[in-house]
């Protein structure tokens, strides 16, 4: 299903910059739904998914929350935020791509030129992040998955599948498509997963997984 787009900023200023630079493509402008939503009492409550454009001054430290309601009300959904470049460092970076963050723009030199290749980016399925962000992201994960690979966490073999591509932030539909199972199996295996980790959900799974091997040291 393809990808439309919102706008949520809290300063209407920003809003309405970010509209007009989504709007000056055609393509895109096609795709972005207006009014923009400037308070949380606004958000879209219908399933449909949509790549978020959030303004990241406003929104820095509610990110990660936003995300996740977000992603229980339009499932399916992909988030760009914007962030100040003097605050927005790689580390800072890597925390938003484990936030669920699908990329970020620093606004900084022709910000709005890479806003627009982000979003098509994003929309194709790409991350956006420099380089060596996404290069860390995976070196973590990779350790992660050697960690949980040398220990007995009593996973089934599927569950282990699961769990490997939860991992990579594979959604559940992207998850049965690869392993071939509908997503209903995907869900009772997800549901598992986090049990036996003691995760309360995908967001923590990394922290979960990392506290288990911890708790298996002698």
């Amino acid at each position: 299903m393809e990808l439309h787009l919102q706008v949520i900023a809290r300063n209407p200023i920003v809003a309405h910059v970010l509209t007009q630079v989504l709007s000056n493509d055609a393509a895109l402008g096609s795709l972005l739904s207006h009014p923009p939503i400037e308070h949380f009492d606004d958000l879209i409550t219908q399933s449909q998914p949509y790549l978020f454009v959030f303004d990241g001054w406003y929104l820095h430290d509610q990110l990660t929350e936003l995300t996740r309601l977000l992603r229980v009300r339009c499932p399916g959904s992909k988030f760009l935020s914007l962030a100040p470049a003097e605050v927005c460092d790689n580390a800072e970076m890597l925390r938003l791509l484990y936030a669920g963050i699908d990329g970020v723009v620093r606004v900084e030199g022709n910000w709005q030129e890479e806003l627009l290749l982000a979003v098509r980016g994003i929309m194709g399925g790409n991350l956006w992040f420099p380089r060596p962000v996404v290069a860390e992201y995976v070196r973590n994960t990779n350790l992660l998955l050697d960690k949980h690979m040398r220990r007995d966490l009593s996973l089934t073999a599927r569950e282990t599948e699961v769990l490997e591509l939860m991992i990579r932030r594979f959604s559940n539909k992207e998850i049965a498509g690869a392993l071939g199972i509908s997503e209903r199996t995907v869900k009772y295996h997800v549901s598992n997963v986090l049990s036996k980790l003691r995760a309360e959900n995908r967001r923590t799974l990394l922290t979960a997984l990392d506290a288990a091997d911890e708790s298996t040291k002698p």
